[in-house]
């Protein structure tokens, strides 16, 4: 599990997004999860394949607890706040850059915990 208290929080497919998940059907930048107040809120980036909310496409969405946001085709995003789990096919992979912007690989679902920022 990976605590989050920078945000806003970029997940795509190349760096420099903040979660990288190697998928062909993310795009660069595929979405944003930033964080208002007490309120966490998704906004898809214009990405080519799209989010999802059931059938409904989204592209601005106020995340509420248990909810599940799909992006591209294959990824789906599970929340239970604080805490957000990113469900993955085995074949993709996922990195989280570290303070160091180093990057580990994980080929697993990876939960992640929405931190207040630290100052």
């Amino acid at each position: 599990k990976r605590e989050l208290n920078q945000f806003p929080i970029i997940i795509g497919r190349k760096a420099p997004a903040d979660i990288v998940v190697e998928n062909v059907f993310i795009s660069n930048s595929h979405c944003r999860i930033s964080r208002i107040g007490d309120k966490f809120l998704f906004e898809d980036l214009n990405s080519t394949n799209g989010s999802f909310v059931g059938r409904r496409k989204i592209e601005n969405f106020e995340i509420d607890d248990l909810a599940q946001i799909r992006i591209g085709t294959e990824i789906s995003i599970r929340f239970s706040i604080p805490v957000f789990e990113l469900e993955v096919e085995e074949k993709t992979r996922v990195a989280i850059p570290e303070t160091t912007r180093d990057q580990i690989l994980v080929r697993q679902p990876q939960q992640f915990t929405l931190m207040e920022h630290q100052y």
